[in-house]
């Protein structure tokens, strides 16, 4: 008898949602934005490019760091990424010269011990590539595109932006007279994008 009573309560939980609490793609611009972008973006139109020259590897830490440009708003975001021992790798992608810095502290309270950074990384460089590579464990990053592989023993394990999808919506000041409503938004963008 609980056991029914369970399922009937669940079952009726299912169908007590209110339709009108539950946004629809449509109604939420952040949404409508990355559906666009996935509807129309591959690797041949992303506009991410890596910075080469900003790219540098740091011996004392074990980071790697760069600088990625947004080509269509120039908007440049910077990237680090750091090979830990066992194998593991940390990758973070933010904005160069935030508006608001974003919260950064959360590698103190994810990891139970901290992670020691490995220090013999080495870099090769090509025409469409730099390539950081640590024993078996290797990070790949076209140039333009902008892409990030990681690979273990020649195997792919984690790619970034190989679709061409990547995008980040970085912080920006509202401009005055602007309508930062969700559905304004989402209808702004259909009709500015399609």
């Amino acid at each position: 008898m609980a056991r029914l009573f369970l399922v009937v309560a669940v079952f009726l939980q299912v169908f007590l949602v209110n339709a009108i609490d539950v946004k629809t793609c449509d109604e939420s611009s952040h949404c409508v934005r990355n559906r666009k972008i996935a509807d129309t973006q591959t690797t041949a139109t992303s506009p991410y490019a890596l910075l080469t020259d900003s790219v540098s590897f740091n011996r004392f830490t074990g980071k790697v760091s760069g600088l990625v440009q947004n080509t269509a708003t120039k908007t440049q975001l910077s990237f680090s990424l750091t090979f830990h021992d066992f194998d593991a790798a940390r990758i973070v992608i933010t904005e160069d010269k935030p508006l608001h810095p974003r919260y950064e502290d959360t590698h103190q309270y994810t990891f139970q011990k901290p992670l020691t950074a490995v220090k013999n990384v080495r870099r090769t460089d090509s025409a469409s590539q730099v390539s950081f590579r640590n024993g078996v464990n290797e990070v790949v990053i076209g140039k333009k595109p902008f892409t990030l592989t990681a690979v273990r023993n020649g195997e792919k394990i984690v790619e970034v932006n190989s679709k061409g999808w990547f995008n980040f919506e970085q912080y920006r000041k509202k401009a005055p007279g602007e309508d930062w409503t969700e559905v304004s938004q989402a209808q702004d963008w259909l009709h500015n994008n399609t």
